[in-house]
């Protein structure tokens, strides 16, 4: 061997398009990491946000008073209720009441107390028990409560009363005690 060529590194013994093939493949799984990540991120957020806040049975009570109590939107007010319970709006009187007729009486009072504004409406006491399908959501506040049955929502609820809002439940019991 001459003299120096021992003392000199070897060359990479791996083409420029095998190194380009690897640089590629890690950058592709780096890249599909990333995605199953955010998408791990986004199905974990899309959870949480239907069975608390936005599309919870409590939310859906909390909107159906706002719109009703609060802001006498009784129109808003049918969509969160499921088909049966703006059907049993027809045997009140007078006879035949439509549910915007029927919540255009809707007052909301516990314990002597009118609720009419937001700040009221949020600071009710929701507690929830909840089961596949169906919840009851008691809201309390100066020593008395109601009481809401609701439903999860179905694509014929959506058929039958639209809501733009597109809750994930439905009031279907519970309203007498608002209506005066």
């Amino acid at each position: 061997m001459p003299a120096g060529l021992g003392d000199h590194p070897v060359m990479p013994t791996t083409s420029p398009a095998t190194r380009g093939r690897r640089l590629v493949r890690r950058t592709l799984l780096v890249f599909a990491a990333t995605v199953a990540v955010a998408g791990g991120a986004f199905a974990v957020a899309a959870t949480d946000a239907h069975d608390h806040g936005f599309g919870s049975p409590d939310e859906t009570v909390r909107n159906f008073l706002l719109a009703t109590a609060v802001d006498g939107n009784s129109v808003q007010g049918c969509t969160y209720l499921t088909p049966r319970a703006v059907r049993a709006f027809r045997t009140l009187e007078p006879p035949h009441t439509t549910c915007d007729e029927a919540l255009t009486r809707v007052r909301l009072v516990l314990g002597g107390e009118s609720i009419d504004d937001e700040a009221a409406v949020k600071g009710l006491s929701y507690h929830v028990v909840q089961g596949p399908g169906r919840a009851r959501v008691s809201v309390s506040a100066h020593g008395s409560s109601l009481s809401f049955g609701l439903r999860r929502a179905t694509p014929e609820d959506e058929v039958a009363v639209p809501d733009p809002d597109r809750a994930s439940w439905r009031i279907d019991s519970g309203l007498d005690a608002l209506l005066s």
